[in-house]
């Protein structure tokens, strides 16, 4: 039986780190966190929807770290798109990849 997967069972990480890999925490946050947490949510900014590509800064710094692996400048509003999670992300690719007739 392999139990390489316990090793990385919420039981065994370090005392400080927090998974939020499920969003099923059975303590609350540490105080750092929820102070963090509130100092965001005071500002205008974090109270309102995101742009559906991702906010403007967030791409353009994604398009200043990979202009150079890509060698050439990205397209921030086209070639650039940050979304809300994994799922969301795997969707993105596959909608794009996939034909809507093919059944």
């Amino acid at each position: 039986m392999d139990l390489t997967i316990l090793r990385f069972s919420a039981a065994n990480l370090p005392q400080d780190c927090i998974n939020l890999g499920q969003g099923y925490m059975n303590f609350g946050p540490p105080e750092w966190v929820q102070k963090a947490a509130d100092a965001a949510l005071a500002t205008v900014p974090a109270n309102h929807y995101s742009h559906p590509k991702g906010r403007i800064r967030l791409r353009e710094a994604i398009r200043d770290f990979y202009s150079a692996d890509f060698k050439r400048a990205l397209n921030v509003d086209t070639e650039i798109l940050v979304t809300s999670g994994a799922n969301e992300g795997i969707l993105v690719a596959l909608l794009t990849s996939v034909s809507l007739t093919f059944r």
